[in-house]
């Protein structure tokens, strides 16, 4: 356990640097207001995270048990739907498993299969009966879903322990011993999860772009279910037993058999989530559930991300169907154990606690310890659990959407998530050990240390694969999501004003209701011969009733065409501009509208000002209306609108239109435009609303005292400087971060080397020590 135990200290280290330079990045600018709402899940995560590494660092399989006459007679039940020729595979690995023969009965039950199943189910029995191994066939006439198929298997046997296989999947030579182990060494056990892995990751020794999904699929199969389980171990609270793979008491599960069929949700059957539903069944009449990490199955996983992803919706509402229908209930009960057993043990002087409160106390304790129960992990990590998905697109959502702002925040997250995922891969070279130990001493027992050693350089290479892959890992399943924007609304912007124009569009705006951003260019104000006194109350007006004022640059230039000085220069004239008091008195807007949408990430223009702590504004429908503003081409704009909003879903999409209040036509078509807007149920509002920032984000107050050319050129040179000790210190922080993944994983992967030579080598075993208990060998020094 040494090895493990540091291995567990070495990724917890990592992973809180790594979480805490997250958020320090993430502090340095105006946080939206999703970002704050998702900022304290995000602690929630890391203590579960932490809580379940210091759980698996404790984790250790029971040794399976060598005395056959101490094995329990077992029913093997494997429900098949379509599979061909690959049933036979499944039911060979059963036949073939190092358990004794005449303690298995295999029940395979063909749920109406349409091909050719029955065929090889028939033949593959006929290899059960050769060697005397009790088997059974059933026929459904009809495919009658997967629930029925285990109803009419458990029904025909009647040994003590229930297996449940999937027909995709396989077992190893040790897997039947292994996984009824627990139940046989603690009679409270009621379930035991096995250990879930994908078969179809092709040759180790080569890399393929057909099997990437499968392989990244066995790190998340890894990430998601067997560490998770491995930690809920301890408190005997697995929530999850896999149908490829778990074992069942008969007298845990009976009660629970007739109904499974019948099971209903909101009125509708459930087909789905029986290994969720025999687990919350198994928990509620108090058993314990483990994991047995050694009992290992592989299974033929999605070789699409199409697939993959219809896979994952099917788990994900299965597991929220469970959660309403007690699962969460379920672990609050847990929680409140421990919660109100600390009050007992606080009130035994009967000063703090009335004796007739006693009673109570003395029931749960018992409870406690019939059951195992009394924890506080299961429910932060099904909180955890159910909040990640919801998480993770909000976090998507944000990256999308400051993508084109803050292109260094998606960077800097981008890269952290790599290393997180480095340091997280390094959980996999302990468990790999401990594989190697599990299958070397079972070799030791059949004679076949030969063979065992090419199996266990096989498992090394898939070891190095699950290494290189698991950065990609976590970009896979971050963004392996639907992720939507803020929905149901219309944010119209106004380009080149004010103007003599601008006003009538306010009236227009006031009679809805309505709010818009007005992107303000400096050179009317300027001109003697525009009036700029004019311009003053208009601008004021804007704030005043609501709207959101941003700046189209000094003098409408092109930014990508410019310096970095040149851009800042001609934004910060504009934005010291109207802060003066004749105009906002101080307020000094934030976002800019690049003039002709030309500003881009490979000029380095998004770079500097989102660093600057600027929002850049696009759109997403351009009217068109400097091209429309003649009296025949005015419908253009409405139309073109309409035509757009007619391809949109309120419930689901949002728009940003651009449009300009210099044009006389673009005035008389916004009372028209906001009410087909409103006809189509969106909302107008102001970019900021629309994108969910903060209102104390649209600006900033002004320096007092300065001037304007000294406030430009003051404010230009400690942003530079500013840029270029913040850029220095993220590329430094997450290059030191990167360093120190890839060091622990090398390190690792050296201690590991040693460590399984010594295991081949069978030197690696401790004297044998005999559990008082059980009489079973245990211990072991890795």
């Amino acid at each position: 356990m040494a090895f493990r135990t540091t291995v567990g200290r070495i990724v917890l280290f990592g992973s809180v640097l790594t979480f805490a330079t997250v958020q320090y990045v993430h502090s340095q600018r105006p946080v939206p207001l999703l970002e704050r709402l998702l900022r304290p899940l995000a602690f929630l995560f890391l203590l579960n995270y932490t809580w379940t590494i210091l759980r698996w660092i404790t984790y250790e399989p029971q040794a399976g048990i060598t005395d056959d006459d101490r094995l329990p007679r077992i029913d093997v039940v494997i429900p098949a739907y379509n599979e061909s020729a690959f049933i036979r595979e499944s039911m060979n690995s059963v036949i073939h498993s190092n358990y004794p023969q005449q303690k298995i009965h295999l029940i395979v039950v063909d749920d109406g299969s349409t091909d050719d199943t029955w065929y090889h189910i028939v033949a593959a029995s006929k290899s059960a009966l050769d060697i005397q191994m009790k088997c059974t066939i059933k026929q459904h006439e009809q495919n009658a879903g997967k629930r029925q198929a285990l109803v009419t298997g458990f029904s025909q046997g009647d040994h003590e322990v229930l297996v449940t296989l999937d027909s995709d999947s396989t077992l190893t030579r040790d897997t039947l011993r292994n996984l009824v182990t627990p139940l046989v060494l603690d009679p409270r056990v009621g379930g035991v999860a096995g250990h879930l892995s994908v078969a179809n990751t092709g040759n180790p020794r080569h890399h393929s772009f057909r099997f990437l999904i499968p392989r990244l699929l066995e790190i998340l199969f890894q990430y998601g279910g067997n560490i998770p389980r491995s930690a809920q171990t301890k408190s005997g609270f697995v929530v999850i037993l896999p149908g490829a793979n778990s074992a069942f008491r008969r007298e845990a599960i009976r009660p629970h058999i007739a109904t499974l069929n019948n099971q209903t949700f909101l009125g509708h059957p459930l087909r789905h989530g029986e290994d969720i539903e025999f687990a919350m069944k198994l928990l509620q009449d108090g058993w314990r559930t483990v994991y047995q990490s050694s009992a290992i199955v592989s299974t033929t996983a999605p070789e699409t991300a199409y697939k993959a992803l219809l896979m994952y919706i099917r788990w994900e509402r299965s597991s929220y169907t469970y959660l309403l229908l007690g699962l969460l209930h379920l672990t609050y009960q847990e929680a409140r154990h421990v919660l109100k057993n600390a009050v007992c043990h606080l009130g035994k002087s009967p000063m703090l606690l009335p004796t007739s409160a006693n009673k109570p106390c003395e029931e749960d304790a018992k409870r406690m310890v019939v059951g195992g129960h009394g924890d506080l992990y299961p429910i932060l990590n099904l909180i955890c659990t159910s909040l990640s998905s919801i998480t993770y697109i909000g976090i998507v959502v944000l990256r999308f959407l400051s993508f084109a702002k803050e292109p260094w925040i998606v960077r800097t997250d981008f890269w952290c998530l790599i290393v997180l995922a480095l340091w997280n891969s390094l959980l996999f070279i302990p468990d790999a050990l401990q594989d190697d130990w599990n299958n070397m001493r079972s070799a030791e027992d059949d004679g076949t240390e030969g063979q065992e050693v090419e199996a266990s350089d096989n498992r090394r290479l898939k070891l190095v694969w699950k290494l290189q892959y698991a950065g990609l890992s976590a970009i896979f399943q971050t963004f392996f999501i639907s992720w939507a924007t803020v929905p149901g609304t219309v944010a119209l912007t106004f380009d080149d004003g004010p103007w003599f124009f601008t006003n009538y569009v306010m009236d227009s705006l006031a009679r809805y209701g309505a709010k818009a951003t007005f992107f303000l260019n400096v050179w009317p104000h300027v001109n003697v011969n525009t009036r700029p006194e004019y311009w003053q109350p208009v601008v004021r007006r804007m704030l005043a009733e609501g709207h959101q004022i941003g700046i189209h640059t000094w003098g409408h230039e092109n930014l990508d065409t410019l310096t970095d000085t040149e851009r800042m220069a001609t934004v910060k004239k504009a934005t010291d501009f109207f802060a003066q008091p004749d105009f906002l008195n101080g307020t000094r807007p934030m976002y800019i509208r690049p003039p002709f949408g030309e500003c881009s990430v490979e000029t380095g223009c998004v770079d500097i000002f989102t660093r600057a702590g600027y929002r850049l504004v696009f759109w997403d429908w351009d009217s068109n209306d400097w091209k429309h503003d003649a009296g025949d081409l005015a419908y253009l704009t409405t139309e073109g609108l309409q035509e757009k909003l007619d391809t949109l879903t309120p419930a689901v999409d949002n728009l940003l239109v651009l449009m300009h209040d210099n044009r006389v036509q673009t005035a008389m078509n916004v009372e028209d435009l906001l009410g087909r807007i409103t006809k189509a149920g969106f909302t107008p509002v102001t970019v900021g609303e629309c994108i969910g920032d903060a209102k104390e984000n649209w600006y900033s107050a002004s320096i007092a005292n300065s001037t304007t050319a000294d406030l430009a050129h003051d404010q230009l040179e400690v942003t530079h400087q500013a840029l270029k000790t913040k850029g220095h210190a993220e590329v430094f922080s997450l290059l030191l971060l990167m360093a120190m993944s890839i060091g622990a994983v090398i390190w690792a992967m050296r201690r590991f080397r040693v460590l399984r030579k010594q295991v081949l080598k069978l030197k690696l075993r401790k004297p044998l020590q005999t559990d008082e208990k059980h009489g079973e060998e245990s211990g072991l020094l890795i």
